[in-house]
């Protein structure tokens, strides 16, 4: 469950983004 270059919203984008 990647984020769509949007990173996540602001939950977990931090772990989720890279």
């Amino acid at each position: 469950m990647e984020p769509e270059e949007e990173d996540g919203d602001d939950e977990k984008s931090e772990e989720d983004s890279i």
